[in-house]
């Protein structure tokens, strides 16, 4: 929230996604790297609609689930 906000006010909302979308894919494990940018990009997208910091909270608790549950799966 932090970075997209401070990004959003210098640079517009498809710029600030786009690069809060890279930094946060950036501290990730390299191999989660282009789902982690999508995630974030969906992230930033639900914030610009709602302005409010649960729906990207949200989005990223969704992401974390569906992978649990993916890891978990394959492992039966």
């Amino acid at each position: 929230g932090i970075l997209y906000k401070g990004f959003r006010r210098s640079l517009g909302a498809t710029s600030a996604a786009l690069a809060s979308s890279a930094v946060f894919s950036l501290v990730h494990p390299a191999i989660s790297a282009l789902p982690v940018f999508r995630m974030a990009l969906v992230a930033a997208h639900t914030y610009e609609k709602f302005r409010w910091l649960g729906g990207p909270v949200a989005t990223h608790v969704v992401y974390n689930g569906v992978l649990t549950g993916v890891s978990l799966a394959a492992l039966r």
